[in-house]
């Protein structure tokens, strides 16, 4: 499969849908590191790259 074909992008998608949401960790006072879920998860930064790649490459999704 050629890298940044339709497929290649498809296939990326499916992965990253199937991913576990990742959230990035903050310092808390008390409790230690807890997820800060007030900012956009690993995956959602993943999908959004990944449409935003196709579009910059010319492949419709």
């Amino acid at each position: 499969m050629k890298k940044f074909s339709k497929e290649w992008f498809q296939n990326k998608l499916k992965q990253y849908k199937n991913m576990a949401d990742g959230y990035p960790k903050k310092l808390t006072a008390t409790k230690g590191f807890k997820p800060n879920l007030q900012r956009q998860s690993k995956r959602e930064q993943r999908i959004e790259s990944l449409y935003k790649l196709a579009k910059e490459k010319g492949v419709k999704l």
